[in-house]
């Protein structure tokens, strides 16, 4: 399973406690904050949360917020589907390393996201804050929410998935040609030509670029730079963001691969 760069307990006793820990009284907290907390990715801490509510511990309140509960509460119903099986075997050191790496050349934050759920959205897997952690997380609770998990529509991130699994809601594969076109189909067409999607974060001060994910040949998600806006805006330094998130893409997507094709033999 995909990890955060801090990473957390590795025994289920452990994640369990550590999930428990994260909570400081009656306080509700979004499932982004348990997994930095616990520094478990957020599906993992998802699952355990499912276990906990399930047994009575913790209740949820509400779309991805939860609080500990006095007594047992009615099970959650619509879980996440899990993620991609491709995503759950490489090793999360290179997943790791190369967004470290990422962060630490363009002094801004690296995230990953994958493909989740029906409907799908895209949920944030792994990251590397480096400095600009504590100015982040102190951006409004509504806005870190859309940024750790959202629908395709919120970002660049989603877009890009959306773009380059065609739609979704068609066929896999290009954007067939040949029909009317909206200004989303407009959006993907142009995703798809340049191979990365870049505009304004949700988080106010921040734009995104993100490139497409791949295993093979399909798109398990993307891999993404949230950069400071007013850096962004140098059309020089944007150009060398966008070159440095397309080779992170690259490498992870090629170790995928490579190990997607090693578990099929």
């Amino acid at each position: 399973m995909l990890t955060s760069v801090a990473a957390g307990p590795t025994d289920s006793v452990g994640r369990t406690v550590a999930v428990l820990d994260a909570f400081d009284g009656p306080d509700q907290l979004q499932l982004y904050e348990i997994a930095i907390r616990t520094g478990l990715p957020m599906p993992t801490a998802y699952r355990y949360l499912q276990g906990l509510v399930r047994a009575g511990r913790v209740e949820q309140r509400g779309k991805g917020s939860y609080a500990l509960a006095a007594a047992a509460l009615e099970r959650h119903s619509r879980p996440f589907a899990d993620l991609p099986i491709r995503l759950s075997g490489p090793s999360p050191r290179v997943l790791s390393s190369e967004l470290v790496k990422l962060q630490s050349e363009t002094g801004q934050v690296a995230l990953l996201y994958a493909l989740v759920g029906v409907p799908p959205m895209r949920m944030c897997t792994s990251w590397a804050m480096g400095v600009h952690r504590p100015e982040l997380l102190a951006a409004p609770a509504e806005q870190l929410h859309a940024l750790w998990q959202g629908s395709l529509d919120t970002d660049a991130s989603g877009a890009v998935i959306r773009a380059f699994r065609g739609g979704l809601g068609r066929a896999r594969g290009p954007i067939p040609e040949g029909k009317p076109e909206t200004h989303k189909v407009q959006d993907w067409r142009r995703i798809q030509e340049q191979g990365y999607a870049d505009e304004e974060a949700v988080v106010d001060g921040w734009h995104v670029i993100a490139a497409p994910l791949w295993c093979a040949n399909t798109v398990l998600g993307a891999v993404t730079l949230l950069a400071q806006s007013h850096l962004a805006r140098s059309a020089t330094r944007r150009a060398r963001y966008i070159d440095r998130v397309m080779d992170a893409a690259g490498v992870i997507g090629r170790h995928l691969t490579r190990v997607d094709v090693r578990s099929a033999s």
